[in-house]
């Protein structure tokens, strides 16, 4: 497991020289055969929630909307199901407290590893000067340090103390929006009494350099609702709204198609799914997360409370995070892997209980 996340995290970040992602795909591939050998050495159990068994629906759809399309869609959304797999059976343990240790052994990884990456990048900055640390992006930094900071609520020694706090300022750094709405998800009611929160409030005035203050962007006004990419969205919902467009449309008409230029992609991983499986395949979207919701709230009682406050935090906030970037349902991408590691512990500590 060590190996297969560590992969994910430095891959295709400032660490990886080639950013190919041509590991992660090996370390999937050689996951995969060690998952199929331990399905056959089980009679065939799959260890999979069988609620992704909705997903199959729409995935379907999106692949056979467009033929031109449909062998990249296939591979985008067989990819996908192999990285669930993989996640899956490295959480296959004998016991729910065996199974507890290794989201815990999870969890320090993803946290040290995160905030040393971007301590060591503490000066790296993008083309129009965003702070990104270790990540190719500024939301992708936020989403990281932000489930760094939830994870970090599992453990109750100071120094994960002093990680939650770090992240959070770190977070703050970058000067997105979604630092603070994620900082007001994690903390709540509770939000004037930490310490971890007035800290960045300070520290933003004095931060950046070349007079680029993290909290005047913050409050600056916004122009990503004005922008083509949610419009384009719901235009292509808007065509055929039952079915959608199939997969890979969003991608094409706002990467090849949009006027501006900016390849900036959806930015909205939930309108992704309206706009290329339409209500149909929302449905089973949505199908499928409440059929989730209830084995993860059936596990609240059987599960450390300390780790399953902690993971219900990250899924809250990257569920939230989803609607302002594309990479929620990413196979193997470092925003979405926190994502799905807590989604699967959750639900497979939730199943066990009932």
């Amino acid at each position: 497991m060590t190996v297969l996340c560590l992969v994910f995290l430095l891959e295709m970040s400032a660490f990886d020289p080639w950013k190919t992602g041509i590991f992660r795909w090996l370390c999937l591939g050689v996951m995969m055969l060690y998952y199929l050998d331990s399905v056959l050495k089980t009679d065939g159990n799959t260890h999979v929630p069988s609620c992704f068994a909705l997903l199959l629906i729409p995935m379907s759809v999106q692949c056979l909307q467009d033929p031109v399309s449909a062998p990249t869609a296939l591979v985008r959304n067989m990819s996908f199901l192999i990285f669930i797999f993989v996640l899956a059976n490295l959480l296959e343990r004998e016991s729910r407290a065996e199974t507890e240790a290794c989201m815990f052994r999870f969890a320090k990884l993803f946290i040290w590893t995160v905030l040393t990456g971007n301590l060591i990048f503490f000066q790296r900055y993008s083309g129009n000067h965003d702070w990104i640390g270790m990540t190719a992006n500024r939301n992708m930094t936020v989403s990281v340090l932000m489930s760094a900071a939830g994870l970090s609520r599992a453990f109750t020694s100071r120094k994960y103390r002093i990680a939650e706090a770090s992240a959070v300022l770190l977070a703050w750094r970058t000067g997105s929006r979604m630092a603070a709405v994620m900082t007001a998800l994690l903390y709540g009611r509770r939000i004037l009494n930490h310490l971890c929160i007035s800290v960045p409030l300070l520290a933003g005035f004095f931060m950046e350099k070349e007079k680029i203050v993290p909290l005047r962007r913050l409050f600056a006004s916004s122009q990503s609702l004005k922008r083509d990419t949610w419009k384009i969205g719901l235009d292509l919902f808007a065509e055929n709204p039952l079915l959608g467009c199939g997969s890979g449309s969003a991608w094409y008409y706002t990467f090849a198609e949009n006027a501006g230029g900016w390849g900036r992609g959806m930015h909205n991983s939930w309108l992704v799914i309206l706009s290329e499986t339409g209500i149909l395949g929302a449905l089973f979207y949505l199908a499928f997360f409440a059929v989730s919701t209830g084995h993860i709230r059936s596990g609240v009682y059987g599960t450390d409370p300390r780790l399953f406050q902690a993971c219900t935090a990250v899924l809250v906030m990257l569920g939230v995070n989803g609607l302002s970037e594309s990479f929620l349902f990413s196979a193997g991408n470092v925003m979405s892997l926190p994502f799905w590691m807590s989604f699967l512990f959750l639900e497979k500590m939730g199943r066990a209980q009932a």
